[in-house]
């Protein structure tokens, strides 16, 4: 299984992505970790986060990637991916909240692979919690681009409902 989480902010991509490779055992690439420094929020140079992600994908022959860098997850050739479209208000709500969980989080050890992590509580992400309908309006667009494609297999997932048939599909690979 290869598999591709998409979705804006907030949409619940890592959460998913923890709870899949938990049920599957199957490692994680979280693309925002390989595009950006986790820190500063600034971008690694293009073919630094290209070697990174090639480096995942010839390392481990099923996979499960999470994020929303339209640039990164193009070079991705996943058997399914997920299009996670909830609401704006839940979105712009999980992200804000992620945001305050986040900075419990500072100078503890937690496991690395959990969906929130003390680096979320950043100067970065609160810049991003205010210009949350922008970005998102792009990654939206960008979404529809690429699944507009033709070539992908995926499912749309807009409910609790709908997660429940994904896990019944993955089940049954």
């Amino acid at each position: 299984m290869k598999l591709l989480i998409i979705g804006m902010l907030g949409a619940g991509k890592s959460t998913l992505a923890y709870r899949l490779a938990q049920k599957h055992k199957l490692p994680v690439l979280r693309i925002d970790e390989i595009s950006r420094d986790k820190e500063t929020g600034s971008y690694y140079p293009l073919e630094q986060q290209y070697q990174k992600l090639d480096d995942f994908v010839l390392n481990n022959e099923n996979w499960i990637a999470e994020g929303c860098q339209k640039y990164l997850y193009e070079r991705l050739k996943p058997t399914l991916v997920v299009y996670l479209k909830v609401s704006r208000f839940k979105a712009m709500w999980r992200f804000t909240k992620r945001f305050f969980q986040a900075r419990k989080l500072i100078g503890k050890q937690i496991d690395p692979a959990l969906p929130v992590q003390a680096y979320h509580y950043r100067k970065p992400t609160l810049k991003k919690i205010l210009q949350w309908d922008a970005d998102n309006k792009i990654i939206r667009q960008e979404i529809e681009n690429y699944l507009s494609g033709g070539d992908k297999c995926f499912i749309t997932i807009s409910s609790k409902k709908a997660i429940s048939k994904l896990y019944h599909i993955l089940d049954g690979e």
